[in-house]
């Protein structure tokens, strides 16, 4: 039996176990290993793991570092999971693909300075760009675990696309769901696992790490955290280099972190941000921000029956609509309870986004989507393709294998490739969604109502809120759906650079809310919603 439950353990419980000598790294990697093991082959949460005898070898060294005192941070000998579309170096001995068989093989220059920076140390530098043969003291605090499955171009590859498909790792489940994903509940449905960082949080969620790095470009870190009961956070725009990530567009992609704890995200703040490089910021650590109290918070509420998921993407499930309104509305009595200044709130209507029949997202997205795309593919050695059509053509040679069944198409893709407006159009169209997202909504919304956050179900159209203006979000757990099982989650959003006031509403919210948390309770089954390896 291991010291410690792969399920349950969070980043703070480990390195407190390694700290006081009752547990190793070496054991630590072994026993997410072993779990990885048991579930993945249901799951599909995990693309490729490491060599093993590297991580093992590797575990060890740093378990003689920290005997020997020299511990460079808290995450020193602590397994990640990195999500597959951030660049980890080839000496790590795994692809970046993005989920695509056409980057299989292909190799990065570099490990993505978020990376880079999450295996130096909390405050280190990282002068090697992932190579394990480096011997340098400032460069072996981590153990890097495994890179993780995702929706397929962080899901600009196709329209209806089903959540947490790729055509490199397969369809994720999500550990919660009794009898896995569900065909006639929407390709985004309640069975569904969410976003494109669903490899992520399946993978926390089911003990394969116990926190991990994901991307958010539109929700693809709010939709699958909000779905298996992990905190999370998207940063301000820009405050996590944008480099070594393969881009949907670079006017909205971020990294964040995912984790079982409010400490856990702090922690991943604190390594993430290279303060050297940002501005606007406080000079505080965000871990001084987890004070734990709800005092003097004022938080505007979003009405939950106002914020339910299109049709389009999730078909209409009245028992769960019902339960979410409900446990929203319970969670925002008890916040006043808690000594949070709560005002039900209203922002901007999303319909003012469309601009002569087109998101202005859309507008923004698809009118830089080939230069981003191309400029990554650039930077690749041995790369199957070097354009956005010649992308297109392979998945076109290789359907079978690049596109699910369940939705046959790259319509996204296709979109993009011939859209074309001018730089004035697309600084227009860009300037437009900043002033919503801002102006309209976020911030005039903070300003007319007096608060510092707006709180709202994670399982909504929120994204576009903090998307449009570039605006950081936090994901905390809610509750646990009756009908299947899947986990409820809120979203709490704010103004520019407020991580550290984010961090400061989870911290409050962990020591009060969901603390009877739900282990994942079923994974492995058949279509009959027979179990077949229950946790």
């Amino acid at each position: 039996m291991a010291p410690f439950n792969v399920l349950t353990a969070t980043v703070t419980d480990i390195e407190e176990l390694l700290n006081d000598g009752t547990l190793t790294s070496e054991v630590v990697v072994t026993e997410y290993l072993k779990q990885i093991d048991r579930c993945n082959g249901y799951l599909h949460a995990v693309l490729a793991v490491a060599p093993k005898e590297l991580l093992i070898e590797r575990a060890r060294f740093l378990d003689h570092e920290r005997a020997a005192g020299r511990v460079l941070g808290p995450l020193h000998g602590i397994p990640l999971l990195i999500k597959d579309n951030i660049a980890t170096h080839p000496d790590l001995g795994m692809d970046t693909t993005a989920g695509t068989l056409a980057l299989v093989g292909a190799r990065v220059p570099e490990s993505a300075p978020c990376v880079a920076q999450k295996v130096a140390s909390s405050w280190g530098y990282y002068p090697c760009q992932g190579k394990l043969e480096c011997k340098s003291a400032l460069c072996r605090p981590v153990c890097l675990l495994m890179t993780n499955a995702r929706k397929e171009l962080s899901n600009f590859r196709g329209l209806h696309m089903p959540t947490g498909w790729s055509a490199v790792g397969g369809l994720t489940q999500s550990p919660y769901v009794i009898g896995g994903k569900r065909w006639d509940d929407g390709f985004g449905g309640h069975s569904a696992v969410g976003g494109s960082s669903s490899g992520s949080c399946a993978g926390v969620a089911a003990g394969f790490a116990p926190a991990a790095l994901g991307t958010d470009t539109n929700g693809s870190i709010l939709m699958p955290a909000t779905r298996h009961d992990v905190y999370a956070m998207k940063p301000t725009l820009g405050l996590i280099s944008q480099d070594g990530i393969c881009p949907i567009s670079f006017d909205f992609d971020s990294a964040g972190p995912i984790a079982r704890s409010a400490r856990d995200i702090a922690i991943l703040m604190d390594v993430l941000v290279d303060r050297t490089q940002t501005t606007n910021i406080s000079d505080r650590t965000y871990m001084s921000h987890l004070t734990g109290t709800f005092d003097g918070i004022r938080i505007g509420v979003l009405e939950p029956k106002e914020w339910h998921m299109p049709a389009v993407a999730v078909t209409p499930n009245t028992e769960v609509d019902e339960q979410q309104d409900a446990d929203v509305a319970a969670a925002y009595e008890r916040l006043k309870s808690l000594g949070a200044i709560v005002k039900p709130v209203k922002v901007a209507s999303l319909d003012e986004l469309v601009v002569d029949g087109m998101s202005q997202i859309q507008r923004v997205m698809d009118s830089r989507f080939r230069h981003a795309i191309e400029s990554y593919l650039s930077k690749l050695e041995g790369s199957k393709v070097q354009t956005l059509d010649e992308l297109m053509q392979f998945m076109r040679d290789n359907a079978k294998q690049e596109m699910p069944p369940e939705s046959p198409n790259m319509t996204r893709l296709e979109m993009a490739a011939a859209f074309n407006i001018t730089e004035d159009e697309y600084q227009d169209a860009l300037a437009d969604m900043r002033d919503f997202g801002r102006r309209r909504a976020v911030d005039k919304c903070l300003q007319d109502y007096d608060v510092d956050i707006i709180l709202g179900p994670g399982d909504s159209r929120i994204n576009e809120l903090y998307a449009t203006a570039g605006l950081p979000m936090a994901v905390v757990p809610l509750s646990y759906a009756s009908f299947n099982g899947r986990p409820l989650g809120l979203c709490a959003v704010s103004t520019a650079n407020q991580e550290g006031l984010l961090i400061e509403f989870m911290s409050a919210w962990q020591s009060h809310f969901n603390t009877e948390r739900q282990l994942p309770t079923w994974i492995g089954g058949d279509p009959n919603g027979v179990a077949k390896n229950e946790l």
